[in-house]
């Protein structure tokens, strides 16, 4: 029963510490805590696993889900791995708080004495892949869960190959979040963030699509669904400058919808 008591008194201390660094689920928190949650326990259980596909999760409160507090400790975490004034492009999806999140990227790596791009309307990942090596950063971060449920999102890292990150640097860059989490501290906030790139990216990853074009045929026809997501006008002006014809388009899916009502888990 002791360590019972004591166990309860170590996870009512972390929640509490949680608290002060989380405006968003604070209150929430704080209502399970008074109710005596046991849901408690699984969500402070541990973390997100930060390796080769960056995070990934549900959103809600706690270290084991997405949410603002895990995305600035992140990219804490990453700013202390990079060489000072690192530059770090950023890109978002059309996912529920992913534009929030971007912004909490640009605002940590600023504090962090690095330099911020934010893509700054939704894009597909590939265009933030483009833009790491292209526009010649450290590093690129995208906001977004790719094929997952509507309630998740995630945070995809790129260092400075455009090449989505690999071993060993997942786990170092592990390791570095771990420590800013033992740490934990609220973040300054930070005025302004980035410099708006968004025409940019988007008309240069078009000109590597046409010039990857490997056949001169243009005599297609495509069927597309965009499942929701931010990729359907780029591919329409991709098909269009390269002279294809405008795919056929599946109409209930093609515009951006955080809700996926057609498809609860679009993969």
């Amino acid at each position: 029963m002791p360590a019972a008591n004591a166990d309860d008194d170590q996870l009512e201390q972390t929640v509490r510490q949680w608290i002060a660094l989380d405006d968003e689920h604070g209150s929430t928190l704080s209502a399970m805590l008074a109710g005596g949650s046991s849901e408690l326990s699984s969500l402070f259980d541990g973390r997100i696993g930060f390796g080769t596909a960056g995070l990934r999760a549900a959103m809600g409160p706690g270290p084991r889900q997405m949410n603002r507090v895990v995305v600035r400790q992140t990219t804490e975490g990453l700013m202390n791995w990079l060489a000072s004034g690192a530059l770090v492009v950023i890109g978002y999806d059309a996912r529920h708080n992913s534009k929030r999140f971007a912004t909490d990227v640009a605002e940590v790596v600023l504090a962090n004495g690095g330099r911020a791009e934010i893509i700054d309307r939704p894009a597909p990942t590939p265009v933030l892949a483009l833009a790491v090596s292209d526009r010649n950063t450290d590093a690129g971060v995208m906001i977004t869960a790719s094929h997952n449920p509507a309630t998740d999102n995630g945070y995809k890292l790129y260092l400075a190959d455009g090449i989505q990150l690999v071993s060993p640097a997942d786990a170092e860059i592990a390791a570095a979040i771990d420590q800013v989490a033992a740490n934990a501290k609220p973040l300054a906030p930070v005025d302004s963030v980035a410099l708006d790139i968004a025409d940019v990216s988007l008309q240069r990853h078009l000109e590597a699509a046409l010039a990857a074009l490997l056949t001169e045929d243009r005599d297609v026809n495509v069927v597309y669904t965009a499942m929701h997501g931010v990729g359907g006008t780029h591919l329409v002006e991709c098909f269009e400058a390269a002279g294809f014809p405008t795919p056929q388009v599946v109409a209930e899916q093609f515009h951006p919808d955080p809700d996926f009502p057609t498809t609860p888990f679009p993969n």
